[in-house]
């Protein structure tokens, strides 16, 4: 599991570990989200009284901010993934040996999952690789 930050991500991740006093494993951007994986056992001291460390963080960066746990195993993918894309909502989600196919529920879910220009679809391919022994992501 190969992780790729760069000089903003590491920005990132120091002025969350500042503010909430929770360290993250990793942030990455997903649909205009800064995405921070922490520990499971962590969210509530990461989201803060509230949501005011959130809050807070997002007011700094001045993106939207989401706070997901890590996964701890394969098994973890559907959960991990659902964190992610909220408040998108789909079906089912299968793993078939690296190839995973998310099954959205309609063309509203499907077309946000998709995205612009398959937009959305890329930046979830990419996350997934990172986490997860993921060859090819398919939206049916």
């Amino acid at each position: 599991m190969e992780m790729k930050l760069d000089m903003q991500d590491i920005q990132y991740l120091n002025l969350f570990s500042k503010i909430t006093r929770v360290r993250a494993s990793n942030c990455f951007t997903y649909n205009s989200y800064v995405v921070f994986v922490v520990k499971p056992g962590n969210i509530m001291q990461a989201v803060g009284n509230e949501g005011a460390n959130v809050k807070r963080i997002s007011e700094e960066i001045g993106k939207r901010v989401k706070v997901v746990p890590a996964p701890s195993s394969d098994k973890d993918i559907k959960k991990f993934v659902l964190a992610i894309v909220h408040p998108v909502q789909f079906k089912n989600l299968t793993n078939n040996e690296g190839e995973v196919t998310i099954q959205a529920g309609g063309m509203q879910p499907r077309a946000m999952l998709i995205g612009r220009e398959s937009s959305k679809l890329n930046e979830l391919k990419l996350i997934l690789k990172q986490y997860f022994k993921v060859r090819s992501v398919r939206i049916a």
